[in-house]
């Protein structure tokens, strides 16, 4: 099974050797479809080019600009693919962090120690399997 660390690690090394995978991708574009890009704000920019030698009529837009629309064909780049990654991350450590002092806070008010709110917490902790 891939792993993100896997994909990260691979288009990294692809990113490196100026290699990336825009070309498959707007091959399969269909009209009226966008390709959303990851990265800096300049690669949708420099990224037109190649739409316009395929003579593909399709639309590049960048990871924060991108609009999703059931009726619109949408393909991600892998960059934009590992931003979404890692912003998944991002979130699910924050609500974690979050979920946890709340729980602590519970444990406390009730009248219990921290330790007893501790312990609590990696109970809880252990009956969620790692993926």
């Amino acid at each position: 099974m891939l792993r993100p660390s896997d994909v990260t690690k691979w288009f990294k090394e692809r990113s490196d050797l100026g290699r990336n995978e825009l070309a498959q991708l707007v091959d399969g574009v269909l009209p009226g479809g966008q390709v959303v890009i990851g990265g800096a704000e300049d690669n949708v920019r420099k990224m037109m080019p190649l739409l316009a030698a395929r003579q593909r009529v399709a639309r590049l837009t960048s990871i924060q600009h991108a609009k999703l629309s059931v009726d619109q064909s949408t393909t991600f780049d892998t960059a934009a693919v590992l931003q979404l990654i890692m912003i998944q991350k991002n979130e699910t450590f924050h609500q974690t962090i979050k979920e946890a002092v709340n729980l602590i806070t519970q444990v406390v008010n009730d009248g219990h120690d921290v330790s007893v709110a501790l312990q609590i917490l990696q109970q809880n902790a252990d009956e969620v399997p790692h993926l």
